[in-house]
This record gives structure tokens, C-alpha cells and sequence, in this order.
């Protein structure tokens, strides 16, 4: 373990450097947006497509510097959530709003009081993201240029 410290304190420096560099520049290089995927078996014999689990592998680089625009990005947008929104949320999940309308429910069917659910589940939602909306939005919440330019850099070809 001593090791493994010593070599993040020799690292540091240079990583910092590395990662302020893109976040400077807005390049994020091509390696980092190349992910290796591999098919584990499910089963002891495999014999069809669906008898795998495919697993994509990443750079520890990029995947830190992932971690860091996300930080930095949930810090500013917090204040800004609605609190009913439970999605994408340290500490909250979905099934937290599934319990509200679970409550919903038996409290209008307790009092007869009509009610309508309407769930939706969007296809493919990531594939249809609308950058330049997503771009306002955080520019908006005063997140920094460089963040915005390294994120939107990050999914040009990916």
C-alpha cells in the first residue's frame, strides 16, 4: 500500500497538469473518448449472443476527469433541482418517487378522488440529447466555459 502512495504522489503533479491542460484547452484527447468492450459469459457454455454481458472498459484518466466535471457540475445545479426530483441524485433514486405515488394512489382511492398516471420511458433518450440545450442550461447556472467545452468535446464522437 505504501507503494501504491508513492506513486499517486509522484503521479499527482503530472496528472493535474494533464487534466488542467484539457480543461484549459476544451481538446479531450482521443483515447480518452475510445472504450474497450468486452463480452463476459453469463453461463458456464455460452452458445448465444445473450448468454454474454457486454463490459466497456474506459481510461482511469478519463474516467477521473469524468468524476471531476461531474463534481463540479451537480455543486452548481443542486440548488437549482426541483425537489421532487429524485433521478440522478446522491441519496435518492427513483424508487423514492415510486413510494410517493404508491401513497398518492391509496390516499385517492381512500377518499374516491379520480386519478391519472401517466409514466413515460423515453427510447434511446442519451442518443437524443440536445447538446447546445444542454450547453445553455449549464451556462446558465454559471457553470465555467472550460467545463462546458471539455463535456461537449467529450460526446462530439462518441
Amino acid at each position: 500500500m505504501l507503494q501504491l502512495k508513492l506513486g499517486i504522489e509522484s503521479i499527482a503533479p503530472h496528472l493535474t497538469a494533464a487534466l488542467n491542460q484539457v480543461l484549459t484547452n476544451g481538446r479531450t484527447p482521443e483515447d480518452w473518448k475510445t472504450v474497450k468492450i468486452s463480452l463476459l459469459p453469463k453461463t458456464t457454455k455460452p452458445k448465444k449472443v445473450k448468454d454474454y454481458r457486454p463490459v466497456a472498459l474506459s481510461s482511469i484518466v478519463s474516467k477521473l476527469f469524468t468524476k471531476i466535471l461531474t463534481r463540479r457540475i451537480t455543486a452548481k445545479s443542486e440548488d437549482y433541482l426541483e425537489e421532487s426530483q429524485a433521478g440522478f441524485r446522491r441519496g435518492r433514486g427513483c424508487a423514492d418517487n415510486i413510494q410517493v405515488v404508491a401513497q398518492m394512489w391509496e390516499k385517492c382511492t381512500e377518499f374516491k378522488i379520480p386519478l391519472v398516471a401517466v409514466f413515460l420511458d423515453f427510447t434511446c433518450a442519451f442518443d437524443n440529447v440536445n447538446w447546445t440545450k444542454i450547453s445553455q442550461v449549464l451556462n446558465n447556472l454559471q457553470i465555467g466555459r472550460n467545463v462546458i467545452r471539455a463535456l461537449n468535446n467529450s460526446n462530439s464522437s462518441a
